[in-house]
């Protein structure tokens, strides 16, 4: 069986590295927001070429925490594309705000700038750009026609750790990026993890504060916080991991262009299209099919497990349905047919042909049928 993901191969790579810091911290008794996390934010910082970061619990808090530091509140509207995962929606309506969905791309999979942009009108506070599946969407477009008009920028980046635009790192083009290390992600902890990165070091000290229960210092409380801290188990794993993201990142290209050229004559498959201008990384490798479901099946039974990212959009999802505002036709006839083939870096090159060959057979099949 080849799953979509496995973690024990990496995990066992890194155990010389990272068991000796899991004892050193049992042994401090410090567990929560310390050494670690500070290491972690600092290095993962210069990774983003000098951004400012707070460690945080996880990519979900990440993203409210985030809009609240930009004061993003009650009947504030923010633009989101419908094809995500729901937390960038979520995030807005916990916070009181309304969001207006947006459609998506229907090759790239990335938002619709064109859409996103002309969304914006006079009770639009903010933008998400949701860079899905290791992919960056046209962040810097929406920025130029945002920022003019008082509109915020905020990059999901949980699925781009790495990626790139005209070579500058995605999450480095808004007013502020939210990271998820969910241990799926390129770059994953070993439990709960996320971050909020800017060059606005007074939007991070925000956040920092909102994590901390509302200030920087134990029983000082400037505003009404949270507990969004980091642990640091966690900032240990994901300093053991960083060096290496640059080199897992390069061998899922190394995938996904045997992925492509497996593909490339075959009708009835679409791998999503990158632009010469992004540096994808591949956090998924989606394509779209016909009949999904049944090429699903089929790889199934040889083997192969795929994921479907997302069974349905956003906005058609019952925790939204009859509330959401906006135009999103893209999103919801490609939540039908995408479907996420086996991606991780310790993949051997024949477990990569197994799999290409069997989603080749099984488009043919399904054709035939």
């Amino acid at each position: 069986m080849i799953p979509l993901l496995r973690l024990d191969r990496q995990m066992a790579a890194l155990a010389p590295d990272l068991e000796p810091r899991v004892a050193a911290i049992l042994a401090s008794g410090m567990f929560v927001q310390g050494k670690e996390c500070e290491g972690f934010e600092a290095e993962f910082g210069a990774y983003l070429g000098g951004a400012h970061v707070a460690a945080l619990g996880n990519g979900t808090t990440a993203l409210e925490l985030g809009l609240e530091a930009l004061g993003i509140g009650r009947g504030d509207e923010v633009i989101v594309q419908a094809n995500t995962f729901i937390a960038t929606a979520a995030a807005v309506v916990r916070l009181g705000g309304t969001v207006r969905f947006v459609d998506c791309d229907p090759s790239t999979l990335q938002i619709d700038a064109d859409a996103a942009i002309a969304a914006i009108g006079p009770k639009t506070r903010a933008v998400i750009v949701a860079h899905l599946f290791g992919g960056v969407g046209e962040v810097d477009r929406i920025v130029a026609a945002a920022r003019p008009r008082g509109v915020f920028v905020v990059e999901d980046a949980a699925q781009a750790h790495g990626s790139r635009l005209d070579g500058k790192m995605a999450g480095t083009f808004g007013d502020l990026a939210t990271y998820s290390f969910y241990p799926g992600k390129n770059l994953g902890a070993i439990g709960e993890a996320g971050a909020v990165a800017s060059g606005d070091a007074q939007l991070i000290e925000k956040v920092a504060m909102l994590r901390n229960h509302g200030g920087i210092h134990k029983y000082e409380h400037q505003v009404v916080g949270t507990n969004g801290r980091m642990d640091e188990l966690q900032a240990a794993a994901l300093r053991v991991k960083l060096p290496h993201l640059e080199d897992w990142n390069r061998r899922r290209r190394e995938i996904a262009a045997a992925y492509d050229r497996a593909f490339a004559a075959v009708p009835g498959i679409a791998p999503m299209a990158v632009p010469d201008r992004v540096v994808h990384t591949y956090h998924q490798y989606v394509v779209t099919v016909d009949d999904r479901d049944a090429l699903q099946r089929l790889c199934a039974e040889r083997g192969v497990g795929c994921g479907i990212h997302y069974p349905l959009a956003v906005p058609d999802t019952p925790a939204f349905q009859g509330t959401a505002s906006g135009q999103w036709p893209q999103a919801t006839r490609l939540a039908g047919h995408t479907l996420s083939l086996p991606m991780f870096p310790e993949m051997t090159d024949d477990e990569v042909k197994h799999v290409a060959d069997v989603v080749c057979e099984g488009v043919a099949a399904v054709h035939a049928s």
